[in-house]
């Protein structure tokens, strides 16, 4: 049974950090497209948070975490939480953002856009807004892709 958050980042690390994933992250990091057909990075959030869900699903019919729920609606929060967890000792909060660094289009995007956008500033407040006594946690995939050179 997994006990504490830390031993979830684990569980999590190891199932994203297999060598197998790497050709996903970069399908789903160029599956978007803008209307001028460059690749935009659209799907990779959706794609992470299914695979969270999955992961999810499978600890849990392990029996190594006792409960989870996407889109958690909790008192005093505007919108819904990515994920809440119950593993055996703990309550837990989890935003998620993907962020797509590199080259989008036309556009380069560096971790400052991310932050300095209010991204992951606005999912911060949204955790502190909980009423309920809980660790929270706003998870973030990197994927820094390269566009080859002609």
């Amino acid at each position: 049974m997994i006990r504490i958050a830390e031993e979830l980042f684990e569980a999590i690390d190891t199932y994203f950090l297999d060598t197998g994933k790497l050709v996903y992250y970069q399908l789903f990091a160029h599956s978007g497209q803008n209307e001028r057909g460059e690749s935009t990075g659209q799907q990779l959030e959706g794609w992470f948070k299914g695979e969270l869900m999955h992961l999810l699903s499978t600890l849990q019919k392990q029996q190594q975490i006792r409960e989870w729920k996407s889109e958690a609606k909790e008192p005093g929060v505007s919108g819904a939480i990515d994920f809440k967890i119950r593993v055996d000792h703990e309550l837990l909060f989890l935003e998620v953002k993907a962020a797509y660094l590199g080259i989008q289009g036309t556009s380069s995007f560096s971790p400052a856009f991310y932050l300095s956008a209010g991204e992951v500033a606005s999912d911060a407040r949204k955790l502190r807004s909980l009423l309920l006594p809980a660790r929270r946690f706003c998870c973030c995939l990197c994927i820094h892709l390269q566009r080859a050179l002609k």
